[in-house]
């Protein structure tokens, strides 16, 4: 018993020591399907490309809108676990959320649907998250986000114009998705020192006893 508990413990000071680091990258493109988009978006001109990397406690997550000149993205929606960005109170939770790179007007978070000013959005789906409105710049458009939070599968909708939308096929009735901000937190490393603490206490206290 007095093995096990100092492998356990040892065990736990590794994992906290060498909390792993990951990066995954890759891009939903229109001319395969993954992407449904309109207008001159529609012409193998749209794609997005997604980089998630993570090393400790920290996930950074980089989104690139590929799109021609014109029209440029007027506001673009991004799917993630409404708890991440409202704190206690409702507000926007800057702390949780940073926006680290990506010009915008303003940001809002809810749920997103149909309407005039989603053109395109297909009916019966919505997306909760966090609008980036007010977009501005020609051609690619690139965003960064670093929260404490592990990834999962998610959608995106973006417009362009009066009428040029995209968006990925999953939001309607495809299976094509990206990464986004999800809701289970990254253990801080502190939480594993104190475990690996406990347990060799635990083991101390049982060999005292005996």
């Amino acid at each position: 018993m007095g093995s096990l508990l100092r492998n356990m413990a040892v065990g736990a000071l590794l994992v906290a020591a060498q909390l792993p680091a990951f990066a995954q990258t890759d891009t939903l493109d229109v001319s395969n399907g993954e992407v449904i988009a309109s207008g001159s978006w529609d012409d193998g001109n749209f794609s997005i490309t997604y980089n998630v990397m993570a090393m400790g406690n920290e996930v950074m997550y980089t989104y690139t809108l590929n799109v021609p000149d014109t029209p440029a993205v007027s506001h673009w929606i991004l799917e993630l676990c409404p708890e991440l960005v409202l704190d206690d109170g409702g507000s926007f939770d800057n702390d949780e959320f940073q926006v680290t790179m990506g010009t915008h007007g303003s940001l809002a978070v809810g749920s997103f649907g149909p309407g005039s000013g989603n053109p395109g959005f297909p009916d019966g789906a919505s997306i909760t998250g966090v609008k980036f409105d007010e977009t501005t710049g020609v051609g690619d458009v690139v965003f960064k986000v670093i929260t404490h939070t592990l990834p999962e599968e998610g959608s995106f909708y973006a417009k362009g114009g009066s009428a040029n939308f995209a968006y990925n096929s999953g939001l309607d009735s495809g299976d094509d998705f990206i990464l986004v901000p999800g809701c289970d937190i990254i253990p801080e490393p502190t939480s594993f020192v104190l475990a690996a603490l406990g347990i060799a206490s635990a083991g101390m206290i049982l060999r005292r006893r005996r």
